[in-house]
Parts: structure tokens; sequence; C-alpha cells
């Protein structure tokens, strides 16, 4: 399990109680050429809600009055440029930081295929309702689109590359379309493309060869090479290019679909303390207080981007250094949002003294709401995956109390809630479904009478759902002798998507049915949402008469396989 993903980003000073001289952060923003380019800007978010976004000059030139210290995150963003984030150390004596960003353009697609327009009309949604482009035979692609308003703002998706972490891929970022019209700029950095509308239709053509493209990296450089902000920043630069260098060597096994064993051995002989070190540096050396805490933090978040089911790169000494250290009201746990999670997890693999108590500070101290939410809907999950009765009744008492109305309480809810339909010793819902293979065989509830089958809801672009696959194949040869099958329930861009994968990496040779409307908007699914499904892999098990017999983490991992041998044992 890897902690969510959190699409938000926020600026932090770090002791809000101290005042200070305003400090000016000055520099240039330029594109991959080491020009300026035709639109840039800097956006200092303050929370989810609260930004201030500055347009540079012509010549790239911006500046910014900080009149706090701490950490700020700065959201660097021009035209043609994917946006890069720069977490920025503002010491206490600081009075003039002077800096260089340099962008780099997007990577691509390699090869261009299902093409499609998001925009006001469907609210940005990368769901259904995005409006394919058709391809031509000059490898552009058209579209129309009719509307009754005098303009049209829009963004293509499937242009850029998608971002493949350990346990999931996120999709690339959306862009402007190559039409010539207006740019105007989106959230986190992304712009869209404003066109007027002629006799209620657009003609949108996205060409290719209008793309930017370009090899070099994204840089940032620091005037004073002297300072605890270059140190800083060296530190993060760091620390980062270990994580991605792990995450590129783990997905190369995890693309040749190498055996368990030889990863638990990848994993065990990897050089960790690359990771280790360079905070144990800063944690020894003779810097604030400041730099320390923010390393930390940092140390963590990155850390435990790579935590796996089977292990938790995480150095333990640092983590409670952490907690020992590090105020619970610190807005130092907002800039890394991921670095809780990574705490929550390390805790489930080896306990953490003073976890729970400064876990509870946290929901009780901290200022940010947002934060708060995640960290809870976080910490069920780990308490639902784990069986942990105790824990999940905790926070789900918690969130409905603090955040009755939020997202996190209404998955807990579907999860945890006594009224819930989705548990043990309750029928199964009713259900249709057309196969995958022949659109002619509907399996249903009633087909799969006599059967113990498990419902699996999965999607090629689940890092946890790929962990599944050993086990999942292990128990279909071991019990269909049995009468067990599964039936898997994909929530994916396309069928082809499925059926490619299949081909192509694991065989699945069980039933199979298509989610359609599920991939990017899973509420508007009728399956996703009968099954209270909150997350993927979710797995069902029902018995012969219709009956739910498990769910949850009992049917993940290898204690699939205990739960069918206990189960077909009554059986026999």
């Amino acid at each position: 399990m890897r902690r969510f993903i959190f699409l938000y980003i926020s600026v932090l000073f770090l002791f809000t109680h101290c005042t200070r001289k305003t400090t000016q952060i000055t520099g240039k923003l330029l594109g991959h050429d080491s020009n300026a380019m035709s639109i840039g800007h800097v956006t200092v978010y303050t929370n989810e809600m609260d930004k201030k976004v500055i347009r540079v000059s012509e010549n790239g030139t911006f500046r910014l009055n900080i009149n706090k210290d701490g950490v700020v995150n700065l959201l660097f963003s021009g035209i043609n440029h994917a946006p890069l984030t720069v977490p920025v150390l503002i010491p206490e004596k600081s009075k003039l930081i002077q800096m260089t960003v340099q962008l780099a353009t997007y990577r691509y697609q390699t090869d261009f295929k299902e093409i499609a327009v998001i925009g006001d009309f469907n609210d940005f949604k990368r769901d259904a309702s995005a409006i394919p482009m058709i391809a031509q035979k000059d490898g552009s692609f058209i579209t129309e689109i009719k509307t009754a308003f005098d303009s049209l703002t829009y963004q293509l998706i499937n242009v850029v590359q998608a971002t493949k972490e350990i346990n999931t891929t996120m999709p690339g970022d959306p862009i402007p379309g190559t039409n010539d019209g207006t740019i105007v700029q989106k959230e986190y950095g992304r712009y869209a493309s404003k066109m007027k509308v002629q006799n209620g239709v657009v003609k949108l053509k996205f060409d290719p060869s209008r793309l930017l493209i370009s090899d070099s990296e994204a840089a940032v450089k620091y005037v004073d090479k002297e300072s605890e902000t270059k140190t800083f920043a060296d530190y993060l630069k760091k620390i980062s290019q270990n994580r991605k260098d792990y995450t590129h060597k783990r997905l190369l096994l995890k693309k040749q679909d190498v055996p368990k064993e030889e990863v638990q051995a990848f994993v065990k002989q990897y050089n960790w303390k690359k990771f280790h070190e360079p905070v144990k540096k800063i944690a020894n050396g003779n810097l604030s207080t400041m730099l320390k805490q923010a390393a930390l933090v940092a140390y963590i978040s990155e850390a435990g981007a790579l935590s796996e089911m089977t292990h938790c790169i995480i150095d333990y000494s640092f983590v409670q250094d952490a907690l020992k250290t590090i105020d619970p009201s610190s807005r130092l746990w907002e800039i890394w949002a991921g670095a809780i999670p990574a705490l929550t997890w390390a805790n489930k693999n080896k306990k953490l003294i003073g976890y729970e108590p400064y876990f509870e500070r946290i929901l009780n101290n901290h200022s940010n709401d947002k934060l708060k939410q995640n960290i809870l809907s976080y910490d069920f999950s780990v308490a639902y995956y784990t069986e942990n009765e105790s824990r999940q009744r905790y926070i789900y008492d918690r969130l409905l109390k603090d955040f009755p109305d939020s997202d996190a309480a209404q998955r807990a809810k579907k999860l945890y809630a006594p009224e819930r339909k989705i548990k043990a010793g309750n029928p199964v819902p009713s259900f249709q479904i057309a196969s995958l293979e022949n659109p002619d065989v509907i399996y249903s509830d009633k087909s799969l009478l006599g059967k113990t089958y498990l419902i699996d809801f999965w999607g090629t672009w689940c890092g946890p759902c790929m962990n599944e696959m050993p086990y999942l194949h292990n128990a279909f040869e071991k019990y269909q002798s049995y009468g067990f099958t599964i039936l898997s329930l994909a929530c994916d861009k396309s069928p082809e998507n499925v059926i490619q994968f299949r081909k192509n990496k694991w065989k699945m040779p069980w039933s199979h049915g298509f989610l359609s409307n599920c991939f990017g908007s899973r509420n508007k699914n009728d399956m996703v949402e009968k099954f209270e499904v909150v997350g993927f892999p979710t797995a069902i098990l029902v018995g012969p008469k219709g009956v739910i017999l498990k769910t949850g983490s009992a049917l993940r991992e290898e204690k699939l396989e205990n739960t069918l041998s206990q189960i077909f044992s009554i059986q026999k």
C-alpha cells in the first residue's frame, strides 16, 4: 500500500509566531532554451483555496516579498513547459534571495492515440465526458464541439506522458491545444486555450508537429552559493534524485514481471544508505534548526514514497527525531503532505514510540483541515488493511465528528458503517455485466449461483492491483476444481488496454467485464457505486448461495489462499 496521492500545493512558514523584516526573492524564469517565455507565472499557494499569482515580465524577471521565516513553496510555470514546484528555505537573517529557474518542456507520448478534449463544457473532467479527437492520415487529430456560448476554453489530454510511480500511474498533464487562440492560466501551473465560437461550433485541430520538444532538464540556480537556502536546495535535489533512481530500477523489475524472490533480493541488497546519508549530514551539521527540521520532513516524504506492501525503507531513528523535535502544528507537514501518511505506514511496519499521541496533537492543533482529513483517511485505510478494528472505529468516529461532510468521511462510511451493504453475511447485490470477450455473455448474481467467486475490481494503471496478480493466478489454479472462479471488473481507459495487458503481461484466465464511465469518474459507474468501491483493488468473495463470505484484507496477497483454504475445507 502506498500513501494516497495528495493533489494540492500549500505554502508554509515554519514559525508563525516570529516577526521579521521582509525577504525579497528575485530572479528570472526561463524556458528550455534559456530565453524568456511569452507567458510565465510564479504562484505562491497559502492554502488550497488561497493563492497569489505573479506574471513574470517580458524578459522573465520576477520579484516576491516574503515576510516570514521558514519554507515557502513556489510554483513556476510557462507556456509549453512542464510546471516546477520549488521549496525555498528562507533563513532568519536572509534579506535577499536571488535565483534563476529554467523549465523543461513536457515529455510527450511516443505514440499519440486516444487524444481527447476537456473544457468548460464538462468542467475539465478527465472522464467519459471528454470528447475524443479523430486521427487523420497526416498525423493530426480533429473534432468539432457545439456550444451555445461565445467562447470555448479547453485542454488536450493523453498528449503528455504519464508519470509512473512504484504503486500507481498518474496521467500526464492536460495542455493547451495547437490551434491559434488565447492562452489562459489554469490551476497548478497548467494552461488552456480559449477559442471564439462561430455559428455555435468550434473546430479544433491538434497538430503534433507544433509541439515544443527539447531534451533539456529543469534547473534551479542560486546566486549565493554559501547560503542555507542553497544548502537546502542541494539536499532536496539529492534525495529526490535518489528516489527517482530507485523508482526507475524498481519499475523495470515490475515491467519484466520478475519472481517475487528476485524482487525481495533486489530490495534487500539495494544501497539504502544513499537515502539516509544526506539527512544524517544535515542533522549533524552546524546548521539552523529550521533547516534540520525541514530536511527531516522532506526525507520522510521522499523515503516514504518508496514504501511497499513488503517493506518500508525509512530510517526509524530519523522518524523518532522528527516526532521529538517538530511541533505537530508545524506547516512543514503541509508542504510535504505525504510525510504524515509515510509515518502512518512506517508505524504499521514497526511501532513508532509516541506516534499515536503525536498524531492526536496534529488533529487537535494543526490549522489545516484538509491536511487533517487526508491523514485521517489514510490512517483509516491502513487500519482497514491490517484489520485493526479498534483503530478503524476510532478514525471512523473522529471523521464523522470533525468532518462529517468530507469525502474521507463518506469513504469511511462505505467501508465501516454498520448499515453498509458490502459485508460478510449480506447477500451480494443484484448485478449484470457483459463479458469483455463476448458481449452476448452476461455475468450476474444469478448466473454465478452455485460457485464461490471473487469479484475483483482492478485496473491496469493500479500498482497494488499488479501486486495481487501472482496471488490471484495461484488461487485460481489451485481452487478452480472446487468450483472457485474470479470475475475481474476493469476500471480502465478502454477495453483494449485490458486486452493488451492480458496478452502481454498476465493472462488472467477467468471471467472479465469492463466498467464503462469508471476511469476518472468512478461514481458514474453503477457497479462501483453498488459495491461501495472506494479504491483499487477491491475484492469481494461470494459463496455458492449468493452470500458475501469475506471482504477487505482477508482477500489480499497470501491471505487470499489462506481464506480459500479455510472455506473449501468447510465445504468439503
